[in-house]
């Protein structure tokens, strides 16, 4: 169980206990609701959802409807059915002082309807422990898919990053990777051309799928042809995130020059800070000033053609720095978030507001808006937009975000059903889960959401959630409080 010894395995457990799911029947019929099944039909009134042992076995009328005598009935009725959420971007065991918090609030993924996560870079002690947990019935959490630690350049060593510097070395991660069984290979900023080319080549011949950054060396063009399955991040929020942007715009080669003196500014053994914020905050300006609409086009060409994924973040970008000097993460939102996390992430935003001039939060709203105009200009396009939040980290809580995530895909320009298709089918399809989830399709798990309202119409529906069903198992409203009521409780103590 790696990380999770025997106080850590208590806890846990105080938090699945009192199971909040009701024992699963052999049979499940959701009668009398609309479902919005995930793919590209229309919804689908006045219609019966047959679950068998956890799988979904008929979606049919009501009127031509059999319903086993022994099955649980769940009214659906004025009510919207549609498969769980994903969230393809989060981190639930990158920082030491997220260790238990991490573990402890899984249970806030599933009261917000997310039953499926792409962890993106941590210990894989610690999430494979959680999987485990989960599987064993003493965590109520999601499905986890992970990398393990991201391969990144020269570094010290950590659970959380395999530094590489040589093609050797990088083959040697990605085989020891592969030996631990993860699930696919996560790619981070520091790489040069040369290691990353190893790394993808590795990953291949070990047939495992790469996903991350665009390395700071290289351009987006480059990355996209090479067979990366997506890219993290759009925002210049921070330079390492800024990839595809940086890759299109009118002064790339000025601007990389800038991105690589700062760097060198910083690794001085008594950097300027102040003088080379002030260059990070010109860099920014200069880089959503200079956005060439036609190199963007060509680049998003050859996402689509290329398949690759575009995972933008903007949950976390566009929540990272404040556009107002009273921009405070929501409370409710950080109720969910451990005491030992939530305060300095507090302290830390109270500092960036009072030290943010007039012009610093006009920065920061333009960069949140060209990195929303970015996403909208890459969906009209045709490229891929999946949701991914990036939480837990910088205000995020799990759970909650990724709703916030759907609205900002629709502020983007993404319409409610589009925007739902990359919360549910797009990461099923990414994450390779498209054959077990994603739609609500005969044979698939029965991971689902009852809804009070219609997420087509308003994409702010998919926060009224009446019911999870997670493997055909009923969790209600009442239940569902409860579990949250239970994460408020552990995160104050």
């Amino acid at each position: 169980m790696g990380w999770v010894g025997l106080a850590g395995l208590a806890g846990l457990v105080g938090l699945a206990s009192n199971s909040p799911a009701r024992a699963a029947s052999p049979v499940l019929a959701i009668t009398g609701v609309t479902v919005i099944d995930g793919t590209d039909g229309p919804a689908r009134a006045a219609t019966t959802v047959i679950v068998r042992d956890g799988r979904i076995a008929a979606v049919t009328a009501d009127a031509s409807a059999r319903l086993p005598e022994d099955a649980e009935r769940l009214d659906g009725s004025g009510r919207f059915l549609i498969p769980a959420l994903i969230d393809a971007h989060v981190h639930l065991a990158n920082r030491p002082e997220h260790e238990a918090p991490a573990a402890m609030l899984l249970p806030s993924l599933v009261a917000h309807g997310v039953l499926a996560v792409r962890d993106m870079g941590g210990d894989l002690d610690r999430v494979i422990a959680m999987r485990a947990a989960i599987a064993a019935g003493t965590l109520v959490g999601p499905v986890i898919i992970t990398p393990g630690p991201f391969i990144d350049g020269p570094q010290d060593r950590s659970a959380t990053v395999f530094p590489v510097a040589t093609p050797a070395e990088a083959a040697a991660a990605v085989r020891a990777l592969a030996s631990r069984q993860v699930d696919f290979i996560k790619v981070q900023a520091g790489l040069t051309p040369v290691l990353w080319r190893a790394t993808l080549d590795a990953a291949r011949a070990a047939h495992l799928s790469v996903a991350g950054h665009v390395p700071e060396a290289m351009s987006a063009f480059d990355v996209v042809s090479g067979g990366q399955r997506s890219v993290e991040h759009v925002s210049p929020a921070l330079p390492g995130d800024a990839g595809l942007m940086v890759s299109v715009s009118r002064d790339e080669v000025a601007l990389r020059a800038e991105m690589r003196a700062i760097a060198a500014g910083w690794a001085q053994p008594d950097p300027d800070r102040a003088a080379l914020r002030a260059r990070n905050r010109e860099l920014q300006r200069r880089l959503i000033a200079s956005v060439d609409p036609a190199r963007a086009a060509a680049l998003f060409t050859a996402m689509r053609e290329h398949d690759v994924t575009a995972v933008p973040t903007l949950a976390w970008s566009n929540g990272l720095l404040p556009g107002a000097r009273d921009d405070w993460p929501g409370a409710n939102a950080l109720a969910l978030v451990p005491r030992a996390v939530r305060e300095p992430w507090l302290q830390r935003r109270r500092s960036l507001a009072a030290a943010a001039t007039d012009d610093d939060l006009a920065l920061n709203l333009a960069i949140a808006r060209a990195s929303v105009a970015f996403v909208g200009a890459m969906h009209r396009a045709g490229v891929a937009v999946v949701a991914g939040t990036d939480a837990f980290d910088s205000y995020l809580p799990l759970g909650p975000s990724l709703h916030a995530e759907l609205a900002n895909l629709v502020a983007a320009g993404l319409s409610p059903r589009q925007a739902l298709l990359s919360g549910t089918r797009e990461p099923a399809r990414l994450l390779g889960m498209i054959a077990s989830r994603g739609t609500i399709t005969v044979g698939k798990q029965a991971d689902l959401l009852l809804l009070d309202r219609d997420p087509t119409a308003d994409i702010h529906a998919t926060q009224t959630i009446h019911a999870v069903i997670q493997s055909g198992r009923v969790i209600d409203r009442g239940s569902l409080d409860r579990m949250l009521a239970d994460v408020r409780a552990a995160a104050d103590r």
